[in-house]
C-alpha cells in the first residue's frame, strides 16, 4: 500500500496520487486540514482519503466547475472519511460519480452546495451496478433535476446509514431518487426541508420504475418532515416502497396507495434544533422511542456522536434528542422550523 500524508500546500501531489491509482495497488492518503482545490479526478483502482482533523476543518472544492471524482471500474473502490466536498458541478454526480462495478464508502462526511446540471445527483450519483454506502453524512443544499442529493439508478445498490438531508432541491426527488432496478436501504435518517418542484415530486424521496421493472427502497426507523408530497413516485410504474418503524407526514400512504408495513407513525414531526442546522425529534414527541433497536447497534453514534440507543429505546432519524440539562443551539419560532 501507498501511504502518504499531505498538507493543502500539496493538491498537485494529491491529484498525482490519485490519478495513479489502479486496480490491485491501494493508496491511503491521510489529508491535513485546510482547503484542497481540485480538478475533475478519475479514480482507477482502490483509494482512500482521510481528513485528519474532521469534515468541518478539511475541504476539497472543485477547482474548475467540475464533479471531483469519477469512480468507475472492476476492482475500483474508494472510501472517504472526515471530508467536506462541495462546488462541484457535472451532468451527473456533482461531487461524486460511481459507475460500473467500483464501489463508494462515505462516511463522517458532509457533501454541501454541489450540483448536476442535466441528469442526476447534485451530490452522488450511482448507476449501472455500482454500489455506495453513505454513513453519518450531511448533505445539504444541493442541486439536481432529479435527485437533489442522491440519485440510485440502474442496477446499483445503496446503504444510507445514519444520514441528514436538507435542503437539497430538484424538480423529483429533492434529497433522493431511485430509478430502474436499484435497491436502496436507507436507515436512521432524517429528510428535513427538502423540495421537489413538481407536484407529488418527492421532496424527501421518490421512485421512478420504467415499464418492465421498478426500484425496491426499504426505510427503517428514518424520519420524514414536511408535507404529503414528501414521498412520491411515478405513477403505474412499478416500485416497492416499504417504511418500517418511520415518521411520515400525514396521508403519505394514502396518496401513494401503499399498505404499510410495520408500526409506522403518520405525522407532523415536532422538531427542536439540537446543534446549528440540525434538527432532531423532540424529546417526548409523537413518534419519540418509536425507532427499532433491533436494527441498530447498541453502541450506534449519531451525528453528534451521541448514543443513538438509551435506555432500550431510540428515535426515528439520524440524531438523538437532547438529554435533560442539555442545551442545544436556539430553536427558530415553531412557525420556522422545517
Amino acid at each position: 500500500m501507498t501511504t502518504l500524508e499531505l498538507r493543502p500546500e500539496q493538491t498537485s501531489e494529491l491529484a498525482a496520487a490519485i490519478a495513479a491509482t489502479q486496480p490491485g495497488a491501494s493508496t491511503l492518503v491521510v489529508l491535513a486540514p485546510g482547503s484542497y482545490a481540485l480538478e475533475r479526478s478519475v479514480v482507477g483502482g482502490p483509494l482512500t482519503l482521510i481528513g485528519s482533523a474532521g469534515a468541518e476543518r478539511t475541504v476539497l472544492r472543485s477547482r474548475d466547475g467540475d464533479d471531483l471524482f469519477k469512480i468507475g471500474g472492476t476492482g475500483t473502490a474508494m472510501l472517504l472519511r472526515g471530508l467536506t466536498l462541495t462546488g462541484g458541478v457535472a451532468q451527473a454526480g456533482g461531487a461524486l460519480e460511481v459507475v460500473n462495478d467500483a464501489a463508494l464508502v462515505v462516511e463522517d462526511c458532509v457533501l454541501a452546495g454541489n450540483q448536476a446540471t442535466v441528469l442526476r445527483g447534485g451530490a452522488v450519483s450511482v448507476s449501472h451496478e455500482a454500489h455506495l454506502e453513505l454513513v453519518r453524512c450531511i448533505l445539504r443544499g444541493n442541486r439536481a433535476p432529479r435527485g437533489g442529493a442522491v440519485s440510485v439508478a440502474d442496477e446499483a445498490h445503496a446503504l444510507v446509514d445514519r444520514c441528514y438531508f436538507a435542503d437539497n432541491q430538484a424538480e423529483v426527488g429533492g434529497a433522493l431518487v431511485v430509478h430502474d432496478s436499484a435497491i436502496v436501504l436507507v436507515k436512521s435518517s432524517t429528510f428535513c426541508a427538502n423540495t421537489a418542484h413538481k407536484a407529488r415530486g418527492g421532496g424527501a424521496l421518490f421512485a421512478m420504475g420504467s415499464r418492465s421493472r421498478g426500484p425496491e427502497v426499504r426505510s427503517v426507523s428514518s424520519l420524514y418532515a414536511g408535507g404529503l408530497d414528501a414521498i412520491g413516485r411515478l405513477p403505474d410504474r412499478p416500485a416497492e416502497l416499504v417504511f418500517e418503524h418511520c415518521l411520515r407526514p400525514p396521508g403519505t400512504l394514502a396518496a401513494l396507495a401503499l399498505g404499510t408495513a410495520g408500526d409506522n407513525l403518520e405525522c407532523v414531526a415536532e422538531l427542536e434544533q439540537v446543534a446549528p442546522g440540525l434538527f432532531a425529534l423532540r424529546r417526548g414527541a409523537p413518534g419519540s422511542g418509536t425507532a427499532d433497536v433491533r436494527a441498530l447497534d447498541p453502541e450506534a453514534r449519531d451525528l453528534r456522536k451521541q448514543p443513538l440507543v438509551r435506555d432500550g429505546r431510540a428515535d426515528p432519524g439520524a440524531l438523538a434528542p437532547l438529554v435533560p440539562g442539555e442545551v442545544g443551539a436556539p430553536t427558530p419560532p415553531t412557525g420556522a422550523l422545517p
